[in-house]
C-alpha cells in the first residue's frame, strides 16, 4: 500500500511547487487525502480538491477494488539507467466496464515530440467513452495506438481520463 496525500505548496521538505491539478491526481492514485490547511487556498484551489473528491467518491470502489495497471516506465523504460521522467498507471474494474488512467511527466525536456500512452486490461472488441471529453475509442485503438499526449509545456504536468464501456461488438 502506497499512502499519497495532497500537501501545501511550497511542499514542506522539498520546497517544491506543483499544480493542485497534478498533486491532486497523483493522491487520487493511491491512498486518497489531505495534508493541509484548506481554508488558507484559494478558490481556485478549493474547486480542484473538491472535483478531486467528488471523483473519488464516484470511483472509491474502482479505486479500492479494481486492477491497478502500471503503463509508464514500461520494460523498455525500466532497462534504461537514467531515471524515467514519464509515469502512468490505469485502474480497471473487475467487470472491465470502466477505467480511470492516470499520467505524470516530471520535467519537460526540449524537442519533445508527445507520446502515445498504450492501455491494457480492457475489454476486447468493445468502445469506450471518455466520459469528460465525450469520445468514443475502440479498445484496440487504446491498446495499439493509445491516447495523444501532445508535447509538454512545462515541468509536474499531469492528466486524467475516466473511460466507460460504451459498446460491444460480436
Amino acid at each position: 500500500t502506497m499512502g499519497a496525500h495532497v500537501s501545501a505548496v511550497p511542499n514542506h521538505q522539498v520546497g517544491r511547487i506543483t499544480s493542485p491539478e497534478t498533486r491532486a491526481l497523483t493522491a487520487l492514485c493511491f491512498n486518497f487525502g489531505y495534508e493541509l490547511d484548506i481554508a488558507a487556498e484559494s478558490p481556485r484551489d478549493k474547486a480542484v480538491y473538491t472535483a478531486a473528491s467528488e471523483l473519488y467518491r464516484e470511483k472509491r470502489s474502482l479505486f479500492r477494488s479494481g486492477r491497478f495497471l502500471r503503463l509508464l516506465p514500461g520494460q523498455e523504460e525500466m532497462r534504461r539507467t537514467d531515471r524515467p521522467d514519464r509515469f502512468a498507471w490505469m485502474v480497471v474494474s473487475r467487470e472491465r466496464d470502466e477505467a480511470v488512467v492516470f499520467y505524470f511527466q516530471t520535467l519537460s525536456e526540449p524537442n519533445d515530440d508527445g507520446i502515445h500512452l498504450r492501455l491494457r486490461g480492457l475489454d476486447s472488441g468493445c468502445s469506450y467513452r471518455d466520459v469528460e471529453r465525450d469520445v468514443e475509442f475502440d479498445s484496440a485503438f487504446l491498446e495499439h495506438r493509445g491516447l495523444w499526449l501532445p508535447p509538454a509545456a512545462g515541468d509536474f504536468r499531469s492528466a486524467c481520463w475516466i473511460l466507460e464501456k460504451c459498446n460491444f461488438r460480436a
